[in-house]
């Protein structure tokens, strides 16, 4: 009886579960800020005037934010689909293929093309890679200790 009792007590984990849904979504969330971040320093770093766009920086470290939970439930997604536990390259080239797609068409709504198509895809692409890339890496499942051993 005693020793139902203790083994119950060992049982019992010191904190809750995260669900993976929810680790998946804050990890992505962290990435696409992240990646946010560095893509506001390079383009300070070009034109140190857009620090006067004040809030603008904020909504946008926002946007990469809710970027990077898309990607993590798309990676959650993913992963319960094909029941396995999706590799770090693949992750990143699931969440810049996503994020590349929706700045493209942000772009292509809000100033179209332009004159020189090369700017307009490497702009995406680059977006994309940071952005999108940085959410997928940091994007994924917490392990059990019995999986991470095994």
């Amino acid at each position: 009886m005693q020793g139902d009792l203790a083994k119950a007590a060992n049982d019992t984990p010191s904190k809750p579960a995260t669900p993976r849904l929810w680790s998946c979504l804050w990890r992505g969330a962290i990435g696409g800020a992240l990646g946010t971040l560095v893509v506001l320093s390079y383009a300070i770093y070009r034109d140190p005037y857009a620090l006067l766009a004040g809030s603008g920086l904020l909504i946008l470290v926002l946007l990469g934010s809710a970027d990077g939970s898309f990607i993590g439930v798309m990676i959650w997604f993913s992963s319960r689909l094909i029941r396995r536990r999706l590799a770090w390259g693949f992750r990143i080239v699931l969440g810049t293929t996503v994020t590349a797609a929706l700045i493209a068409s942000y772009l292509y709504l809000q100033e179209g093309i332009g004159d020189t198509p090369g700017w307009f895809i490497l702009d995406s692409v680059l977006f994309g890679l940071v952005v999108g890339g940085s959410a997928g890496a940091m994007s994924h499942e917490r392990q059990k200790k019995s999986e991470a051993l095994a």
